[in-house]
């Protein structure tokens, strides 16, 4: 696994990635971008991501369900955070995550920090963000219509609402196959188009991640953070 976190044109980078340190035994990998201009953003992206690592850490067997319940417990202690120090009232943060269960992973995300599952450059599994454009598109109204919308989220974690998070089992999975975590920053610099057709005419996930913080760093106003999981 390797991976890439920029600060764009940012004063702070207020993306978290988990683990900082990757090996072969991690079998949790996470992405969280604190909610922009937000109070605070780099702390809870930080906490939301050590949130989530602490109640994992405590199991053996992983699920759908596991994976909801360690996000909600995020929720809550950021949510308690604020509450106890209200300086810090309205933090938040997003959160993309992936936990490998033997030969397939579950994906729990909340935001628009999205998942992907690549397979000679195609998408076999994309997270949806919970964005109002994607709301909006859902609805049938045309993307030129919300191209002037930017990055406005409908839920994440730390917020009083109940989060829905978003839950998936990846499990066609092959080896040469990529699995990507990512902030929105990324997607800043690279449209999708471009994104994934590094991974085409790449099998090397080292080249593939230059290209792309080459891109971002060129073109990202935000912050910008990339997993990159190659299956063997």
């Amino acid at each position: 696994p390797i991976y890439y976190s920029g600060i764009g044109k940012r004063k702070v980078n207020e993306d978290f990635l988990y683990p900082e340190d990757p090996n072969h035994q991690n079998k949790l990998y996470m992405v969280c971008d604190g909610v922009g201009g937000a109070v605070c953003g780099e702390i809870a992206s930080k906490m939301t991501a050590l949130a989530v690592q602490n109640y994992i850490h405590q199991l053996d067997a992983y699920s759908k369900d596991v994976v909801a319940e360690a996000i909600h417990f995020a929720n809550s202690v950021l949510y308690e955070f604020t509450d106890e120090f209200p300086k810090t009232k309205g933090m938040s943060s997003t959160i993309a995550m992936l936990i490998q269960n033997e030969n397939h992973f579950f994906a729990g995300w909340v935001g628009d920090s999205r998942i992907y599952h690549i397979r000679d450059g195609h998408a076999l599994f994309k997270s949806k963000d919970h964005s109002y454009k994607e709301l909006l598109a859902s609805m049938g109204v045309d993307e030129e219509e919300t191209m002037g919308i930017g990055h406005i989220i409908t839920q994440a974690v730390g917020s009083k609402q109940k989060l829905k998070p978003g839950l998936a089992k990846i499990d066609d999975i092959k080896t040469g196959d990529f699995l990507v975590l990512l902030t929105d920053g990324i997607l800043e610099g690279a449209s999708e188009f471009e994104f994934l057709k590094y991974f085409k005419t790449n099998k090397e996930s080292k080249t593939i991640l230059e290209q792309i913080v080459n891109l971002c760093s060129e073109k990202s106003r935000d912050n910008h953070t990339l997993y990159i999981l190659k299956i063997k």
